[in-house]
């Protein structure tokens, strides 16, 4: 009977001692505090502000989301380092040495990897990155995750434009590589660029390459149209060549439009074809007779040129140093002849060479009135 009323007593102690305990919990919902997160790596994060306002015993403490316990930390804007790559955290207050926390929460998800811009193999400005249907991207990263990984991507238009997915991408040794797919920029009517978004998917996880702390997708990919294109030709005919011409009569014809680079050095190189590589083909369309310039052929008087080193822009564009299409004029004078040059109907397209690659603009019909 005595370790029966024993046992009892114990028991109504433990009872009471637990809720003294609860009852001296901090009401940690009460408690009025706040997080913003700044900048997020793949190892790291950064607090934009932060407040914490009443509590005496309530801290912050982080913990990947799903694990049981919290990790104290005095919270100041440098954040929190050693973290892991592609990881989902969370962020609440909790009342040390107790399993009291708050229901609020703030979370974030560390980046898989981080990106060395500065690697990028095509010129970059500022948060632009240029790249142009077919090119073949690689940049190096470091903190990447230590696990072989799934990874896959897109293309996200800034535009209304279709999505696309890129191809051969992967991560390994260091680096990403992905190639942009050909074909992706229509020509009727002709589009000089679009502007992308790169989305990964890495082990079921989706990444917006550049993203910072707010969702805003801060990396674009500038993909150019790389094949030429005529929008216009002009036609004026020059009464008297001159001395140098014999005093005959000429037409100097103007094509407007988007030429491929004529700087060695601009977008890497990539899309620079020299002016011997140009060829101009005229096609009488009444007699099919061929007339073709190029400027290896050139004379004082029957000669053609390309001009206008500068960004090809239409409407009112502002000038923008990433462009592919860097000449936007191409000119030809040749004489007045019966077998040449003379009023009727015509159609002109340009071929670029480089290599084993071959650029050809579309076929343009003008007419030739006087």
């Amino acid at each position: 009977m005595k370790n029966k009323l024993l046992l009892l007593f114990l028991m109504l102690t433990l009872v009471l001692a637990c809720s003294k305990d609860e009852e001296n919990l901090e009401d940690i919902e009460a408690i009025e505090w706040s997080v913003e997160i700044g900048n997020v790596t793949a190892t790291s994060v950064t607090f934009s502000d932060y407040s914490l306002r009443g509590g005496q015993r309530s801290k912050f403490g982080y913990r990947k989301i799903g694990d049981d316990n919290f990790s104290h930390f005095e919270i100041s804007t440098d954040g929190l380092t050693g973290l892991e790559p592609l990881t989902d955290y969370e962020i609440r207050i909790f009342e040390l040495g107790t399993a009291n926390y708050s229901s609020k929460v703030v979370s974030f998800t560390t980046l898989p990897f981080d990106a060395d811009y500065s690697s990028f193999n095509s010129d970059t400005v500022q948060d632009t990155i240029a790249s142009y249907e077919g090119f073949e991207h690689s940049f190096k990263v470091i903190n990447e995750l230590d696990a072989e990984s799934s990874i896959s991507g897109r293309l996200k238009s800034t535009a209304a434009h279709e999505d696309v997915m890129v191809q051969n991408i992967k991560l390994e040794n260091g680096m990403v590589y992905f190639t942009v797919p050909e074909n992706i920029i229509p020509d009727g009517p002709y589009e000089y660029k679009r502007e992308y978004y790169l989305e990964l998917m890495i082990n079921g996880k989706p990444y917006s390459f550049g993203e910072n702390a707010k969702g805003e997708n801060v990396k674009i990919f500038m993909v150019y149209n790389k094949k030429p294109f005529i929008e216009n030709v002009k036609v004026k005919l020059i009464n008297n060549g001159g001395t140098l011409c014999n005093n005959l009569s000429l037409y100097n014809i103007q094509l407007e439009g988007a030429f491929l680079s004529h700087v060695e050095d601009h977008l890497s190189s990539t899309c620079f074809i020299d002016d011997s590589s140009l060829r101009t083909i005229i096609t009488n369309t009444e007699t099919n007779e061929l007339l073709m310039y190029q400027i290896d052929d050139n004379t004082i008087c029957r000669k053609i040129g390309r001009r206008n080193w500068e960004d090809y822009k239409k409407d009112d564009e502002e000038d923008f140093f990433l462009t592919y299409q860097y000449t936007n004029w191409i000119g030809l004078n040749d004489f007045i002849s019966e077998h040449g040059l003379h009023p009727g109907e015509y159609s002109i397209r340009v071929v670029f060479e480089k290599g084993d690659e071959f650029y050809e603009t579309n076929e343009f019909l003008f007419t030739i009135e006087e």
